[in-house]
């Protein structure tokens, strides 16, 4: 914040002689934060219940339905599978975009300072994001190609192609991943901030659930050779997404984090903004595109598809609900 902030007023503001900026910036600096002793202790609770409840929703859609004790219908996996999609939409329109125009959009104490106030950020790196992640895709897609043998050349078939066609796959979702995990920092970091009966804490759950489960389902593509070699890896990132939001929960209650700041908030408007680019991306392109339109074994009775879009909307309909708490 700027010396012309610091000295603003705060008893008595005239709209008609005072800078807009500085009012708005001197407002965002002094918000109150909860930190009584009885809201950190839900805090610390809620680390311990946010890494039980992220590793499940990772892991339900990757462990094989015969490790399973009794039986899960196969419409069960298509549901979360439709209905993650409807969340990711959601999460990135509702959620994510609009959270970063409220840290960095043009009616706030960042976007009216310095270079923030010449140019719409948000919407910009959304789209940068988005089209890189795109040109990712596209180069990891045409490298698989390019290794993978054709029919001559199945007797020269190595299994460094393969590794490497793998390792394509595996880099496209880490970049997906990375986009979540941001959200989940972003969560963790608003999360030590809020007071014990934020409804706030409900919509992290319903984040944390049905992104997870999104992870889940986006690996379950993934061909990963059988040996034990490769086995460790979904738990590794399983792990990682796990440890997002508590760690920086952490990070922020040690730190007494202020989300309204003026460097907290370019921090979380340029990391909302960069996950809602691949978010709407991936939702779009990797789920709705290759779920309702080329996937061949998707179901062509007019129920079945209502069914997908049920799950669809669903989703995003919930989650866009959630908004009002975020």
């Amino acid at each position: 914040m700027s010396g012309s902030a610091a000295q603003a007023v705060p008893t008595i503001a005239n709209l008609d002689t005072d800078n807009v900026r500085d009012i708005i910036c001197y407002m965002n600096s002094h918000r109150n934060v909860d930190t009584t002793p009885q809201n950190e202790v839900v805090q610390f609770v809620a680390m311990f219940f946010f890494i039980i409840l992220s590793t499940l929703s990772f892991a339900f859609p990757i462990i094989p339905p015969a490790k399973f004790p009794f039986k899960i219908p196969g419409h069960i996996y298509d549901f979360f599978r439709y209905f993650g999609g409807g969340v990711l939409i959601a999460t990135a329109f509702v959620h994510l975009l609009d959270s970063a125009y409220e840290s960095i959009g043009p009616n706030t104490c960042v976007g009216m300072s310095y270079g923030w106030a010449e140019f719409s950020w948000p919407p910009a790196i959304a789209m940068t994001s988005a089209l890189l992640f795109f040109m990712f895709e596209v180069s990891t897609e045409l490298w698989a190609k390019a290794v993978t043998p054709t029919d001559a050349e199945k007797a020269q078939y190595t299994v460094s192609s393969t590794t490497r066609a793998l390792w394509a796959q595996l880099t496209s979702f880490l970049v997906f991943e990375i986009a979540v995990i941001m959200h989940a920092v972003v969560i963790g970091l608003n999360m030590s901030t809020v007071s014990e009966r934020s409804m706030m804490y409900f919509a992290f759950v319903f984040f944390t659930i049905f992104e997870g489960l999104s992870l889940g389902a986006r690996f379950h593509t993934v061909q990963l050779p059988k040996s034990m070699a490769w086995a460790w890896i979904p738990w590794v990132l399983c792990l990682f997404y796990s440890f997002a939001t508590p760690i920086a929960m952490t990070v922020g209650i040690a730190q007494g984090y202020d989300r309204h700041a003026f460097h907290p908030s370019v921090a979380s408007g340029v990391l909302d903004s960069i996950s809602a680019g691949i978010m709407l991306y991936v939702s779009f392109v990797d789920v709705l595109a290759r779920d309702f339109m080329f996937n061949t074994d998707r179901p062509r009775s007019p129920l079945g598809l209502s069914l997908m879009f049920g799950d669809l909307f669903m989703g995003a309909i919930l989650m866009a609900i959630m908004g009002k708490w975020k």
